[in-house]
């Protein structure tokens, strides 16, 4: 009876954590009728960085103040890593492909890519 009573409970806790491991994120759930609002543009005020459109983050300024503001370029000065809620000081981070860098003064940088599957040449050697 133990022993049946272990492997239920192996199936439901494998279950579960297959359940937990599934790629779809957590949406909320708002009453018939509710609107929300659609992220913010360029300019707009926002609390945490969900409130901001793709492209954007949210900035919180030298004052305290808080709004959307685009993703920075090659060359750029950038924040490398968000305060609490999605939140970047001074400046946002580096779009898609770059990185931000530096002692000081960060700026985006390009960052060279490895390449994962060698190449070979006549010898058949493979070079990474």
């Amino acid at each position: 009876k133990t022993l049946c009573a272990a492997f239920v409970f192996a199936v439901v806790v494998a279950e579960m954590l297959v359940d937990c491991d599934s790629p779809v994120a957590q949406v909320p759930v708002f009453p018939p009728g509710v609107s929300t609002k659609p992220p913010g543009k360029v300019g707009e005020p926002c609390t945490t960085g969900a409130d901001c459109r793709n492209g954007t983050c949210c900035r919180q300024g030298n004052r305290g103040g808080r709004t959307c503001r685009r993703l920075r370029k090659m060359g750029e000065s950038c924040s490398g890593s968000p305060i609490k809620g999605e939140i970047y000081e001074r400046q946002c981070p580096c779009t898609l492909g770059l990185q931000c860098f530096g002692e000081g003064v960060q700026i985006c940088v390009a960052v060279p890519q490895s390449n994962m599957y060698p190449r070979y040449t006549e010898g058949r050697e493979h070079i990474l």
